[in-house]
């Protein structure tokens, strides 16, 4: 009788010791969330970080390079001079609408 109440200690200390296991590894991914992109190299980053891991450009500045974007398939915010790719409607810095050529 007590090798049996042995083997059902053991049996729940392993799966205590599962669980934890698992909790640990389930939550491990979640506490890294990322939450902003950063807009000069687009790489993610996490939330309490105010500068890119990667280029050190604050939260929300930019430098203005659209030299990978070709001039037909660009254009100019006409609030703020922004250049945006043609696929956007909204300029990507201030929300402004796209002016269309008539």
């Amino acid at each position: 009788m007590e090798d049996l109440a042995f083997a059902a200690t053991a049996l729940l200390l392993v799966g205590v010791a599962m669980a934890a296991w698992a909790r640990q590894f389930h939550h491990a991914g979640s506490v890294r969330v990322r939450t902003w992109a950063c807009l000069d190299c687009g790489l993610p980053n996490e939330t309490d970080r105010d500068t890119c891991w990667s280029c050190g450009q604050a939260v929300g500045e930019a430098r203005q390079d659209p030299s990978h974007i070709p001039l037909s398939r660009r254009w100019v915010c006409a609030a703020c001079g922004t250049w945006n790719g043609i696929a956007r409607d909204d300029c990507w810095r201030c929300s402004a609408k796209r002016l269309r050529d008539t």
